[in-house]
């Protein structure tokens, strides 16, 4: 286990995150801090209180207006369109000069009680509001008679509203509150429990992953006779996702620097060389990586140099694999940890050398839902060059999501062997080159031999 936990996928699978991935799967909102949690029960506590996300916003402030547009946005809600006919119900109660779009500026005009009142009227009976949020501010003078048209308004009325009062005695608030109106003294915290209270889909329920058995008898023996105190090495790793047809690199392990060359000769001219041995995870750290060789004479060479370095920083012996070059692509890692809560979960991130320093992930529980992954890349910073940055040819993420369901059908077969997985990077080439994985690792759990 503290193998894997050493993985690029497990530095950057901690524990917070996994309780996001968790949250989101089963669509539950995460409230930080004790004051959210009082906010988003004070509005759950209105029993008609409904879980929309279109707003209806009322302000005696344009520039409060404007905050609360700007919440919204944050939060993920909407603001209910207005046609002719209702700004028309509006232009009745208001000033000539108020703004009747969405948000509503009464300006100060709504701090009146014959004003409000026609107003909140046509807020909650408005058909494409599911929240109506009022806007006040001080208006100490006129508190009593504001609380009371408030409140008669709200209790007849089954689109709920929420009110936010900046200023004043504090007493609105509480009678308000009392009165089973949600009242709020900052626009923030009513719009993030609003927000709180939206429902966020779990999604379709995605289908089981179809066991094949002779499949999961090859990986498991595969497993048990690669398995090296807890781990497969880069090749026998790349043989186990081969089984599942993740596609990987053409590759040769070779025992010494001689066979290196040779191995070279063979694959084709340029070629990748790497260190091998299941001890060694990070290999660009201690040399064990070396790009672009064009002969046999250069593959030998680097080979003698690298398993010297190796010996003397890490009094490791190692093999090599020798690789074909991949065309340049997007980088992506795509691994699996092993949580004690929660089981196995997948885990996607901006790949390659720079993993940690970008930590730039996002993590799943591993389902066969090609959407729910598409929507998980999505969330990346790097998938804007996935998409085809300022004009660049996007890239294949059909074939990237086909690889993680791929990783999928591999965890729902022999989960039980598997601690973690670390396939870093996956090159995702052009739309309709497909993907490769260049690097891997595997850790392992020893329960390969039990059924």
């Amino acid at each position: 286990g503290q193998r894997a936990i050493a993985s690029h996928t497990g530095v950057l699978a901690g524990s917070d995150r996994v309780y996001d991935a968790v949250f989101e799967h089963y669509g539950v909102h995460r409230l930080d801090t004790i004051r959210e949690l009082a906010d988003y029960v004070e509005l759950a506590a209105v029993e008609h209180v409904t879980r929309g996300s279109r707003l209806s916003i009322a302000t005696t402030s344009g520039g409060a207006g404007i905050l609360a547009a700007d919440y919204c946005e944050r939060f993920g809600l909407t603001l209910a369109e207005w046609d002719a006919e209702w700004r028309s119900k509006l232009a009745a109660a208001l000033p000539s000069y108020s703004a009747l779009g969405n948000p509503i500026d009464m300006t100060g005009a709504g701090g009146r009680p014959e004003v409000l009142a026609p107003v909140l009227d046509a807020l909650l009976t408005h058909p494409d509001t599911d929240v109506a949020v009022l806007m006040l501010g001080n208006l100490e003078n006129n508190e009593a008679a504001l609380v009371d048209i408030i409140a008669e308004k709200a209790s007849a009325s089954q689109t709920p509203l929420v009110v936010v009062w900046v200023g004043g005695s504090g007493r609105p608030e509480t009678e308000l509150s009392a009165r089973g109106v949600p009242c709020y003294r900052e626009p923030l915290d009513a719009l993030r429990a609003i927000a709180a209270r939206r429902p966020v889909p779990p999604g379709s329920r995605p289908k089981p992953v179809e066991v094949n058995p002779a499949r999961r008898e090859q990986a498991r023996e595969l497993i048990a006779r690669g398995n090296t105190g807890g781990v497969l090495d880069e090749a026998t790793g790349k043989r186990l996702l081969g089984l599942y047809g993740i596609p990987t690199v053409a590759e040769k392990v070779a025992a010494t620097p001689e066979d290196a060359a040779a191995a070279a000769e063979t694959l084709g001219f340029p070629v990748v060389l790497k260190a091998l041995h299941p001890q060694l995870q990070h290999k660009s750290e201690h040399g064990g990586v070396v790009l672009g060789l064009r002969s046999a004479d250069e593959v030998a060479t680097a080979a003698r140099t690298m398993a010297k370095r190796i010996e003397e920083e890490l009094a490791l012996t190692v093999e090599f694999t020798v690789q074909q070059a991949v065309p340049p692509g997007r980088e992506i890692l795509l691994g699996v940890k092993r949580d004690p809560d929660f089981g196995l979960l997948v885990v996607l991130g901006s790949g390659g050398v720079l993993t940690e320093l970008l930590d730039d992930v996002v993590i799943r529980l591993p389902v066969a839902d090609p959407e729910r992954i598409r929507t998980a890349l999505s969330k990346l910073r790097i998938s804007a060059l996935l998409d085809g940055y300022r004009g660049e040819e996007p890239a294949d993420v059909d074939a990237l999501v086909d690889c993680v369901m791929r990783v999928v059908d591999l965890v729902g077969e022999v989960g039980d062997c598997i601690e973690g997985i670390d396939i870093n990077p996956v090159i995702v080439g052009r739309r309709g080159d497909g993907v490769c994985a260049v690097d891997a690792l595997v850790f392992v759990t020893g329960k390969e031999s039990g059924a």
